[in-house]
């Protein structure tokens, strides 16, 4: 039966920068600026001397890409708890590398304890009521208009970001499920900015 102590050392760290084109132009958060209508994900695939490959988003920089180098999966890597700590930056390439490694689908190490289905949501409705020049706040009408694209993509459940101590926080969460019709799955996303209200 294959392990994870089995597999060779990776010799090989590569990535790529996949770039989309979002449904519409995000706005901002509490920490960052408006995200933009283009997306910009790191995949990173890792390689052993075996030959097995596991590949997925990553944060992780050149250098510490570099220090992967000469390690074995096991290294960085134990069931059922996953990756170590210091190298959670390869988190999903270190997943699929072992999942190569033993043969089995991610979702079974992640413990596949039978049929429990995942609400899938759209969560890009960011601060999108607050114009990124002028500071002004726009009101309702670009969460609605953010559902609606939503919508139009398949989803049918929504997050949206409160917590930035302005009335829209309260009224933000009725109207968007209203306008969804589903208003038993709000989402909510509480900013760092004001994480008491």
């Amino acid at each position: 039966m294959p392990s994870v102590e089995s597999v060779g050392p990776i010799v090989r760290v590569e990535s790529v920068v996949l770039r989309g084109t979002r449904p519409r132009v995000i706005g901002r958060n509490a920490r960052l600026p408006v995200h933009g209508q283009f997306a910009r994900d790191r995949i990173v695939r890792l390689i052993t001397a075996d030959g097995l490959e596991g590949w997925g988003w990553s944060v992780a920089t050149d250098e510490e890409a570099r220090q992967l180098l000469g390690k074995r999966p096991a290294e960085l890597f134990q069931l059922p708890e996953g990756t170590k700590t210091p190298f959670l930056s390869f988190d999903f390439p270190l997943w699929d590398l072992v999942g190569q490694a033993l043969g089995q689908p991610v979702w079974k190490l992640l413990g596949d304890g039978g049929p429990h289905p995942v609400p899938v949501y759209d969560g890009s409705i960011y601060i999108d009521e607050i114009d990124p020049e002028t500071g002004q706040d726009k009101g309702l009408q670009p969460i609605l208009d953010a559902v609606q694209t939503g919508l139009e993509a398949g989803f049918w459940a929504f997050k949206v970001k409160v917590g930035r101590g302005v009335p829209l926080d309260g009224e933000g969460r009725r109207p968007q499920a209203r306008h969804r019709g589903d208003p038993r799955r709000p989402r909510e996303d509480r900013t760092r900015a004001n994480p008491s209200d």
